[in-house]
């Protein structure tokens, strides 16, 4: 942060006239602007928690395509699954609590449940596994209730939420209850 409020640094926005083409020394802009640089630093955006997610065909049943059902919103029970996906498990899904807590403590603790649900599914000789709409709807209402306490509702293009993708549905795209709550939900 430091560098970038030295005078030399200028913060330029592209929405409204964006790179045309990147020049030896700088960029044209879509209006003909040429700007000269020393370096180019792009903050391109980006649609976080579901964007991976929608750019792989993922197929379930009646070939029912993931980003189609994700299209009016997520649905996942604890960020780890979504019904009519069978055996599909996932970590840093949407809904869970990825982008609120410490990467090895979040996969450590999903890894624990989707180990011990295999488990118990091998113990009991259960081949499939999904959970009900029911109870994704339920983890949704939790998800979005626990948002609605911070502010980040009122930001309008918040990637928390997906406002920084156009078309997107706004939502609470990660749980943030914390991760004492969440363990004992996914326990």
């Amino acid at each position: 942060m430091k560098f970038f409020n030295q005078d030399n640094v200028k913060l330029v926005g592209l929405k409204k006239n964006p790179i045309d083409e990147v020049l030896p020394h700088g960029v044209k802009l879509a209006d003909g602007t040429i700007l000269e640089l020393d370096a180019l630093i792009l903050a391109t955006g980006f649609d976080a928690v579901t964007g991976s997610f929608s750019r792989v065909n993922i197929k379930g049943l009646k070939n029912k395509i993931l980003n189609q059902e994700w299209g009016t919103g997520s649905r996942t029970y604890l960020g780890l699954a979504t019904s009519g996906f069978p055996n599909m498990l996932y970590m840093y899904g949407p809904q869970s609590p990825a982008a609120w807590a410490v990467g090895p403590v979040i996969s450590e603790i999903q890894s624990d449940w989707i180990i011990q649900t295999l488990c118990y599914m091998r113990q009991h000789r259960f081949s499939r596994i999904e959970p009900r709409p029911a109870a994704e709807k339920d983890w949704a209402r939790v998800t979005n209730e626990e948002c609605n306490k911070t502010l980040l509702p009122l930001n309008e293009t918040t990637w928390y939420m997906g406002g920084n993708v156009p078309g997107k549905t706004r939502e609470a795209l990660n749980y943030m209850g914390g991760l004492p709550a969440y363990q004992k939900g996914s326990g």
